[in-house]
């Protein structure tokens, strides 16, 4: 029976856990943790110390291996695809890989 991998992100008051595949190498989870902390390929590379077009060429294998379609569906995508766990100081949050859980919290405007 295979572990199943997960990423941590913690900012300020809250966490963020995500189940990653294990196809994704080491680096991949480097970037992919910078990504979801907001940070941009070109400052990524600056701080890991390569090269933007290295770090971009991971970001699209990455996409790929999770599931998630482009920078903008990037927390959607997760959502549907991912288990995702967000936690506070407060409480605990599970959130469901489910497309009623999404459009009950993002709904396209009906104009």
């Amino acid at each position: 029976m295979r572990r199943k991998r997960y990423i941590h992100i913690n900012e300020q008051d809250s966490a963020i856990k995500v189940e990653v595949p294990e196809s994704l190498t080491e680096k991949e989870l480097t970037v992919f943790r910078k990504l979801l902390q907001g940070k941009s390929v070109t400052k990524i590379a600056l701080e890991l110390r390569r090269s933007p077009k290295t770090i971009s060429t991971q970001k699209k294998r990455l996409y790929i291996k999770m599931g998630i379609r482009n920078d903008v569906t990037l927390w959607l995508d997760l959502l549907l695809v991912n288990k995702v766990l967000v936690t506070t100081k407060k409480h605990v949050t599970p959130l469901p890989a489910s497309e009623d859980f999404v459009t009950s919290i993002w709904r396209p405007s009906s104009d």
